[in-house]
C-alpha cells in the first residue's frame, strides 16, 4: 500500500513562468504470498521535487 503525502504544484503555463513540484510518499512493509511463492515489501520514504520552466506561449486558433 502507497500513501502520498503531498502532492504541491503552481499552475504556471504563462510563457516565460516555472513552476515547482514538490512530492513524497511512504511505502508500508507487507509480505505477499501468492502460488508457493513469496515477497516482502520493504518501508520507505520517497520524496523529491521538479522544477518547469516555460519559455513559449502556444497560440491555439479556433
Amino acid at each position: 500500500m502507497v500513501l502520498f503525502l503531498s502532492a504541491i504544484g503552481a499552475n504556471a503555463q504563462d510563457a516565460r513562468s516555472f513552476s515547482l513540484n514538490l512530492y513524497g510518499g511512504y511505502n508500508f512493509s507487507d509480505k505477499i504470498d501468492y502460488d508457493g511463492y513469496s515477497a516482502t515489501i520493504e518501508d520507505g520514504f520517497q520524496y523529491g521535487a521538479g522544477f518547469e520552466y516555460f519559455s513559449l506561449q502556444i497560440i491555439q486558433s479556433n
